[in-house]
Order: C-alpha cells, then sequence, then structure tokens
C-alpha cells in the first residue's frame, strides 16, 4: 500500500475518531497552565522542523510525551494511549504483529504464527 494512501486512510480514521471521541493532554501534578507552556515549546520544536503537518503533529506529540504528558480520553486520567495506538487508530492490518485482540482491525483476530509471536489474522 502506497505510503500515500496509508497516510489518507490515517487522517479519515482520525477525523472520524475525533468526532466519536474527545481527547486530552494530561501529566500528574501539572495544569492547564502547565500545558500551555510545554505546548508551545513543543509546537517550537515541531515547526522548525521542515516536513509535512502530519510529520509535525507526531513530532510536537513525542515532544510532549519526554515532558511527562499523555493521551486521555475525555472524562478519564487512568487510560494512556501508545504511540502505536495514535499512529494506527483502526488497529493493524493483516499479517502485522499483535499481543492481544484489541492491536487488530475489526474483523481481525490476534493469533499464533508458527515462527513464534503473533499476528493480526
Amino acid at each position: 500500500m502506497g505510503t500515500l494512501l496509508k497516510l489518507s486512510i490515517s487522517l479519515a480514521a482520525l477525523a472520524i475518531l475525533a468526532g466519536c471521541a474527545t481527547t486530552q493532554w494530561v501529566k500528574s501534578g501539572a495544569d492547564q497552565s502547565d500545558f500551555y507552556v510545554d505546548d508551545a515549546q513543543c509546537n517550537v520544536q515541531a515547526l522548525s522542523a521542515r516536513v509535512v503537518p502530519f510529520v509535525q503533529n507526531q513530532i510536537k506529540s513525542e515532544c510532549l510525551k519526554g515532558k511527562g504528558w499523555y493521551l486521555t480520553e475525555s472524562g478519564t486520567s487512568s487510560r494512556k494511549y501508545t504511540l502505536d495506538e495514535i499512529n494506527n487508530p483502526l488497529g493493524k492490518a493483516a499479517g502485522q504483529s499483535c499481543r492481544r485482540e484489541s492491536d487488530c482491525q475489526g474483523g481481525l483476530s490476534c493469533r499464533s504464527t508458527s515462527g513464534g509471536g503473533a499476528a493480526c489474522r
């Protein structure tokens, strides 16, 4: 699958998910003003990289995570998202490695492989 097609699918999935759930950045012991400071610093770092906006968003997310922030669903404080979940909001495709059912796209199962490990099938 081409890079442009993957990017288009990811962006479409994010748009759909954005309409279904609200997420927010959270850091233990920090308040909104702390977030504004860290967010501004990470935004400057991301914008200084001369890359496409999608990559800038990844740079900014990694910067915030490096400062101790993590994404949660609105109204909760315990759900942490992995980078893989952020980059693959629909789950992993057939043949990709997995650890549990929820790693795989809808309709796929996480099954053991003959070489050890597991993959979405």
